[in-house]
């Protein structure tokens, strides 16, 4: 299936949603209580959203199909936990269910890196929900480090993330 990638753009927030819903309800059903999982249909998610691609402030890249449909996102940008042992961080990386294991999800985190390095970001890291063996072996497999693991908590959810970095950047953008 082809896809490429783009800069999200207004108008795909919808899209992102959707996406972003579909892939908490694929991966973290079992890991954490439905009641915290984001749904297509969210008013205050998708402002959020919007707010996200408006302002620019965060690299946001999308894969979208030949027909237009959007099937994966990456965001990104500044650290925002001063524990992550990064100055730039990918804030969120989803797929449609449907699309995992044809290398979007590589594709997207090289784009997004490649715009973080552009930006003046000399270490890239992420957190992974501790639970989320298979997203912990795709970052391991694209050179991502574990560097320290912590529990935070949610809308009253208790969870234990791991941080993964890429030190230098480079490591992260393919």
């Amino acid at each position: 299936m082809t896809t490429r990638l783009r800069p999200g753009g207004l108008g795909d927030e919808a899209a992102i949603l959707a996406v972003q819903a579909a892939s908490w309800r694929a991966t973290y059903r079992g890991l954490l209580p439905e009641t915290v999982f984001p749904r297509a249909e969210d008013p205050a998610r998708l402002r959020f959203w919007r707010e996200v691609l408006l302002t620019g402030a965060s690299a946001t890249r999308v894969a979208v199909t030949a027909a237009g449909a959007v099937v994966g996102f990456a965001s990104g940008g500044r650290r925002r936990d001063p524990n992550l042992p990064a100055d730039a961080e990918i804030y969120a990386l989803y797929l449609h269910p449907d699309r995992c294991g044809h290398g979007l999800g590589r594709r997207l985190l090289h784009a997004t890196a490649h715009v973080l390095r552009a930006r003046g970001a000399a270490r890239l890291g992420l957190w992974v929900l501790a639970a989320n063996t298979r997203a912990q072996g795709f970052y391991r497999h694209l050179g991502g480090v574990p560097q320290r693991r912590q529990r935070s908590v949610e809308d009253g959810v208790a969870f234990e993330e791991v941080a993964y970095v890429w030190d230098p950047i480079d490591h992260a953008c393919g």
